[in-house]
């Protein structure tokens, strides 16, 4: 069996934000909205074109296919539901800390 001789990470993930600002809370925020917002964003690309197939079949086109089942069209709906509504709640968090903090006080 054979050892690493360093420590070193095999995996380091990826990050938006410059080693300078990795620490600062506003900028872990960001990061994590413009993450959430482009998953959200793919999920909405991915389930238009869906209607735009189906538009054309329910249209007579017999050489369109729809790519998603009545499943994964659910599935996908809920993963972008779920997205949003989590980061709604974190944002509204990062404001209360924001109000909280400007006011020199902690959230109770």
């Amino acid at each position: 069996m054979s050892t690493r001789k360093n420590a070193d990470p095999i995996h380091i993930p990826f990050s938006w934000l410059h080693d300078s600002i990795k620490n600062d809370p506003n900028a872990q925020f960001a990061e994590g909205v413009t993450i959430v917002a482009m998953g959200a964003r793919t999920i909405a690309e991915i389930l238009q074109m869906q209607q735009v197939d189906q538009g054309a079949i329910d249209g007579g086109n017999a050489e369109v296919r729809t790519l998603l089942s009545a499943s994964d069209i659910n599935a996908l709906s809920g993963l972008l539901v779920h997205s949003l509504k989590n980061i709604a709640v974190a944002a509204e968090e990062r404001l209360d800390q924001l109000y909280f903090a400007v006011r020199g006080e902690e959230k109770a």
